[in-house]
């Protein structure tokens, strides 16, 4: 297996440069355009096109990881694509059973990133620290939340759990990938853990302020980060499969 010490230098390219700009453009329209009046329709386009990008982007990167991982992190994008629509048109259902599916949606997600991360874990690596801290940033959030919560405990309890475990992971890869790679998917991973957070705050504790552009800014740049960090793992098969 192939061991990294960090101090390789992963460049980006043109493409990257490029597509980075055009994704945080659209992120940025994401963000302001639905609290604006005459300009939230847009955010019908933007949102779901976030995650239409990444998978053309992945499209074109294809050949940069594993077959496996490729598949994988396709699957991640495309249910990501789903219950991003299913919450997009939550306020349209009064029993909240597009919210459910979403959620649902986005719990085999996370379960389908672990499973990338699990690829490249570093098997020397423990991180124990780190999986306390974790654990004590949940027992503290249910210990204000667990009340607010409801018939929801159980099921916010289980994703939290699959979350916790995602971002563990994602932390056991150093040493096994770039420097960047790694970074870079464990920042999309905590983001990912901040934006859930506000979610479940905003939903079922108290309305947060900005609460859309405060828990997209967050999910937008941890599935970017997801995906490039993957993307630059430097586990390169140049194989002529696709997706």
């Amino acid at each position: 297996m192939t061991s990294f010490t960090g101090k390789k230098k992963l460049n980006f390219s043109e493409f990257d440069k490029s597509f980075s700009i055009l994704y945080f453009v659209i992120l940025i329209i994401e963000l302001f355009a639905h609290p604006i009046q005459g300009l939230s329709n847009l955010h019908f386009v933007a949102k779901p096109l976030l995650i239409i990008s990444l998978l053309y982007y992945l499209y074109i990167k294809r050949f940069e990881i594993k077959m496996n991982s490729r598949r994988l992190l396709f699957w991640a994008l495309f249910i990501s694509l789903i219950g991003d629509t299913l919450i997009l048109f939550e306020t349209l259902d009064n029993n909240n059973m597009l919210f459910i599916f979403g959620v649902l949606a986005f719990m085999v997600v996370l379960i389908l990133y672990s499973f990338i991360f699990l690829q490249k874990r570093n098997n020397n690596l423990r991180s124990f620290k780190f999986l306390f801290t974790l654990m004590m940033y949940t027992i503290i959030l249910f210990s204000v939340l667990w009340r607010s919560l409801d018939h929801m405990l159980i099921p916010v309890m289980l994703y939290a759990l699959v979350i916790l475990m995602m971002n563990y992971i994602a932390s056991l890869r150093s040493f096994n990938v770039p420097k960047l790679s790694f970074n870079f998917v464990l920042i999309g991973t905590l983001l990912m853990l901040i934006s859930n957070t506000l979610v479940v705050i905003n939903k079922f504790y108290f309305p947060l302020s900005w609460s859309h552009v405060l828990i997209m800014s967050n999910y937008g740049l941890a599935q970017y980060f997801i995906v490039f960090g993957v993307l630059k793992q430097n586990s390169t098969l140049h194989n002529k499969f696709n997706i």
